[in-house]
């Protein structure tokens, strides 16, 4: 199997690195011998927030939903 049909195999199609997803990205810049903890925390900061937004706002309707369909009627 060639490396380029095993790409897109995997999903991962040769665009070259703008096409990383954040967690690849954040995964890459963790170096060989130092790591600048804080380049790293940022980046997983900005990879969490929008996550929990989400969440929050799931949440809060799935229990409006639960609570709902809890009634008697």
């Amino acid at each position: 199997m060639t490396l380029t049909r095993r790409r897109l195999l995997t999903g991962a199609a040769a665009l070259g690195p703008l096409a990383q997803t954040l967690q690849v990205a954040l995964a890459q810049l963790n170096g060989a011998y130092v790591t600048d903890y804080s380049v790293v925390m940022a980046g997983t900061l900005v990879a969490i927030v929008p996550l929990v937004v989400v969440f929050l706002i799931g949440a809060r309707h799935f229990v409006g939903n639960i609570a709902a369909g809890a009634l008697k009627g």
